[in-house]
Order: structure tokens, then sequence, then C-alpha cells
């Protein structure tokens, strides 16, 4: 009987030790997991939360300035110019439009107490609302003061308009130069107007004196060019109206570049390389505080 009372004992001693194991380990882990696991994942939480934030205004900014510098490398000779160069100038513009618009982001806020992750929890409830809000000043002020150099580049696609949906050598080509002469000599005076029209234009935009001279002497030897057709078409001369229609094609592209290069010195001028220049600047000071986050992130883990 005494030796069954200790086996039982035993048993019960065994129970009361696993019993107490369990029970501490729980204490211990419950303590593990609301002062340091779960403050962890808070802090992780709202890292990537100030990470997206940042995220979304750096590769607005990233996406402007590569829209812009994909604008410069067009090729005017292109057929596919036009709708290049008008789809480039709309995509800046929405970008724009939707950061100036964009709702206010909502930022990490301290939650409890936790021990631990000082540097983590200085960065963001203390540090970061106040480089947030700089940041968003400086966002603000650079996308408002691009927006009226991108509505120049819209109103601008006018010209672009008029110059790159007209083909005058292709256009003349197709009208016999015998059996329509009325016609003809009615195209060639269309084509002259539509000049007439860009230079109406040119007055409305901003453009630098020495490019808008340049386009201005490209389309004054266009219609030269043009001039010449009309009288060889006259003289019923077809071989030298077929020369001189290849003069007129070759004038025109001249025009065509020009016009690019135009509208390339909007985005060229003085002030607005100032603001491109801040606008680059302010792209690297997002960087560097997503390279900040990161670093934060990694030491949190």
């Amino acid at each position: 009987m005494p030796k069954k009372n200790i086996a039982t004992n035993g048993r019960i001693s065994l129970a009361s030790i696993l019993f107490r194991s369990v029970f501490v380990s729980a204490v211990f882990f419950i303590f593990y997991f609301f002062l340091i696991l779960w403050p962890a994942i808070t802090i992780q939480h709202d890292l990537n939360t100030a990470k997206k934030n940042i995220s979304q205004k750096y590769f607005s900014l990233i996406k402007i300035k590569t829209t812009i510098s994909n604008l410069t490398k067009l090729n005017p000779e292109s057929e596919l110019f036009y709708g290049k160069n008008r789809l480039l100038v709309e995509n800046i513009k929405q970008t724009i439009t939707g950061g100036v618009q964009s709702e206010k982001a909502v930022l990490p806020e301290k939650k409890g107490f936790s021990f631990g992750l000082t540097e983590q929890k200085t960065f963001l409830y203390s540090t970061f609302p106040e480089i947030w809000d700089d940041l968003n000043k400086k966002n603000t002020s650079i996308l408002v003061k691009e927006q009226p150099i991108i509505e120049n580049l819209t109103s601008f696609n006018n010209v672009l308009d008029i110059v790159f949906t007209y083909n005058p050598k292709q256009e003349l080509e197709d009208i016999s130069v015998w059996n329509r002469y009325d016609e003809l000599i009615a195209k060639i005076q269309s084509g002259r107007e539509r000049m007439e029209d860009v230079k109406k234009n040119l007055e409305q935009h901003s453009i630098s004196k020495k490019r808008k001279d340049q386009l201005l002497e490209s389309i004054s030897d266009f219609d030269k060019q043009m001039q010449n057709v009309s009288f060889f078409a006259r003289q019923k001369s077809r071989v030298s109206f077929l020369n001189a229609l290849n003069n007129v094609q070759n004038s025109y592209n001249t025009v065509k570049k020009s016009s690019y290069i135009a509208e390339l010195s909007l985005i060229r001028s003085k002030d607005s390389i100032e603001i491109i220049t801040r606008h680059t600047n302010l792209i690297l000071e997002y960087k560097f505080w997503l390279e900040k986050i990161d670093e934060l992130q990694k030491k949190t883990l």
C-alpha cells in the first residue's frame, strides 16, 4: 500500500511539474507576445505604411520625369510621332493632376507601451510626421508649378495637330496635274493657309524667340517651295513639278522638326529647368527616406 501511494504521489508531482512548466511557458509567451513580438509586428506594419506613402509620391515623380524624358527622344519624321507625342503629354498631365488632387495619407500612430525598438518608434512617431509634412509641401509646390508647363504643352498640340496631320507631297501627288488643275491649285493654296494657321497659333505660346524664328523661317521656306509647285503646275511641266514636290516634302520635314524643337523649348526654358531640377532633387530625397525605412525594417526583424 505505501508503494502505491508513492507511485500515485510521483504521478501527481510529475503532473504538477508539467502544469507549472506549461503555465510558466504560457505566461512567458503572453508577456513575450504582447511586449516584444506584437510591438515588432506593429512596427513593421507602420513602417510598411510609411513606405507605401513615400513610394506613391516617389514613383509618381519618377513617372513624370521618365515621360518628359521620353518626350524629348521622339523622332518627328516617324509616322507614329504625333500619336506618341500627344499620348505622352496627356500622361504627364494626368499624373500631375492626380498628384495635386491625391487624398491625404494616413500616418502611423503610436499604439500602447512596448520594450525596445526605440530607433524605429522615434522615426515613426516623431521624425516621420515632420518629414512627411515637409515632403508633401515640396511635392505639391512642384506639381502646381509644373501644371502651367504641361498646359502649354497640351495647348501646343494645336500647332502639332496642324503640322503632323498634313502630308503635302502625298496630297498633291494624288491629283492629276493636267486633268484636275483647278483642284490642284486649290490644294496648294490650302497647304499654304495651314501654315498661316500655325503662325497664328504660335503667337499664343511663350516659346523661345530662337525656336520661334527657326520655325517661322522653315514655314517661309515651305511657302516658297509651294509657290514653285504652283508655278510648274501652271507651266504643265510634269518633271519639274515632281522635282518641286520632292523639295516641298524636304522643306516640310524641316517644318515638322522645327515644330518639335519649338515644343521642347517649353520644357527647356530657364523656369522649366529650375522646377524640373527641384523635381529631381525631391525624387532623391524620397529615395533617401525609402532606404532609411528599409534599414529600420531589417533591424526590426
